[in-house]
């Protein structure tokens, strides 16, 4: 594709920074905080429609798009500690693509790992890796951070019964610990996670490892997924460029999200409508096409 540099450039930026306006990003927020936006699910559909209904508002050319993808949902997870003769419940969250125990329970000691950057990985989630040297196997490792699927690759691989990531703060973080990223295919299907995988808070992450640098920590945690094949709606719009029509830009963010309220990418979502808008009526000025996809 050639650079260069557009005769009335200058106009167009104008012309679309002037126009920009936080009302339309601000509805999008206002309904989506009314919905749990998950993969597949009845609220994800409408999250799309509504998108739709605004680029019609807008006469922006639109699909949306319906493909069927290989979806991790948690249900529910729980992680429980050893108190004497009873059992001690951990809050606690499973991230996607952990494995499921339901309904029974995977039982191991407490073990604390440390972890290294994997420099030679590209792809950042996949960039922390375990000490060889720890002694995983069969217990429950503890790891520190938010997520990372390198870990839990390795941990697998070197034999432990289940991961408890530690995340920083008082807040659980929602996450995906598998290195699979898309459909999986016959050449990687087996590296999607085997073993059950919870995050906890760090306050009850730090109990935990005194506890096991006291003498030792006896857990059992149980997963439940929701794992299977989708239809997932995607909206892609696109506004047509004038020279070079068939070449594009393509600007983009995921649709799905955990929860009520405007998390993780709700306002994304929402530049990426007032993006749209904007374009759109900056067209005749715009040298190439973009695409906006939801």
């Amino acid at each position: 594709m050639k650079i260069r540099y557009r005769k009335g450039h200058d106009e167009v930026e104008k012309k679309v920074l002037g126009n920009l306006s936080v009302n339309e990003p601000q509805a999008l927020l206002n309904r989506f905080s009314t919905l749990i936006r998950s993969s597949g699910k009845e609220d994800e559909f409408k999250a799309a429609h509504y998108i739709s209904d605004r680029l019609k508002h807008f006469g922006i050319s639109h699909q949306v798009h319906e493909p069927t993808l290989y979806i991790s949902l948690p249900v529910k997870s729980s992680l429980q500690v050893k108190e004497g003769n009873s059992w001690d419940e951990v809050r606690c969250t499973s991230p996607s693509f952990s494995a499921s125990t339901s309904p029974g329970w995977v039982e191991g000691q407490g073990v604390m790992t440390t972890s290294t950057v994997r420099e030679e990985d590209d792809y950042v989630f996949d960039s922390a890796a375990v000490d060889p040297g720890s002694d995983v196997r069969g217990k429950i490792a503890f790891c520190e951070g938010t997520f990372s699927p390198g870990m839990v690759r390795d941990l697998e691989d070197m034999g432990a019964a289940g991961i408890v990531m530690i995340n920083p703060g008082d807040r659980i973080h929602e996450s995906n610990c598998s290195t699979v990223w898309g459909t999986p295919t016959l050449e990687n299907m087996n590296r999607l996670p085997g073993i059950p995988v919870v995050s906890i808070r760090r306050p009850d992450g730090d109990r935990l490892v005194r506890k096991l640098n006291a003498g030792g920590v006896s857990l059992r945690m149980r997963t439940e997924m929701d794992v299977g094949w989708r239809r997932c709606p995607m909206p892609v719009a696109e506004i047509r460029g004038k020279d070079e029509p068939d070449s594009f830009i393509l600007v983009h963010g995921h649709l799905d999200g955990w929860y009520y309220g405007v998390c993780d990418n709700g306002t994304g979502n929402a530049t990426l409508l007032e993006l749209a808008r904007v374009l759109h009526e900056a067209r005749e000025g715009l040298g190439r096409s973009f695409r906006i996809a939801w």
